[in-house]
């Protein structure tokens, strides 16, 4: 590689702190590990990012740097998750699930429907918003059934849980209490 040449990393879909690649340089003759490429939507990196590399040395000891980035994925996938983020810091609930507290915006609450046989009926009660990123960092994403505690209320994850660029979308239902 020579030197101001670019290297474009691409994924088919939003990361978050992802190694898309490692860069390389020469140590006494040997291939060795640089640094990684990451993909960050946070970073503003979500799918795709170009950075321009600067190379110094010789075939025998180099270094690689990156000198500057010339393109830097959806910049409004990072604009929606920090909105997102400032929505569940201003407006939005923690929750509990999985013996752990997350944060998220709760919408479309209904109160006082009836309980038809079976339970409530088919529609959710409530649909809760949260961003992505806190669940990919601990390496977990809540599924359909799972329990959760909202201001002490138990509530279940109920029909699909819809993925974002940024954010989980989960629809839930009040649990029956028996």
């Amino acid at each position: 590689m020579a030197t101001g040449e670019s290297l474009e990393v691409l994924s088919g879909g939003a990361k978050f702190g992802a190694v898309a690649c490692v860069v390389q340089e020469r140590s006494a003759g040997e291939w060795v590990d640089a640094f990684p490429i990451e993909l960050d939507l946070v970073g503003g990196t979500s799918h795709t990012r170009t950075d321009c590399l600067t190379v110094t040395g010789d075939e025998t000891s180099s270094s690689v740097t990156i000198s500057y980035t010339t393109k830097k994925g959806h910049q409004s996938l990072k604009h929606g998750h920090l909105a997102q983020v400032n929505a569940e810091q201003t407006r939005g609930v923690a929750f509990e699930w999985d013996s752990r507290l997350w944060s998220g915006v709760l919408s479309d609450i209904s109160e006082g429907r009836d309980m038809g046989e079976g339970g409530y009926l088919e529609e959710s009660d409530a649909v809760l918003v949260c961003n992505r990123s806190q669940f990919v960092k601990a390496g977990v994403m809540p599924a359909t059934s799972s329990k959760l505690l909202i201001d002490g209320a138990p509530l279940q994850i109920v029909g699909n849980v819809r993925v974002g660029d940024w954010s989980y979308t989960f629809e839930l239902k009040r649990c029956n209490r028996a």
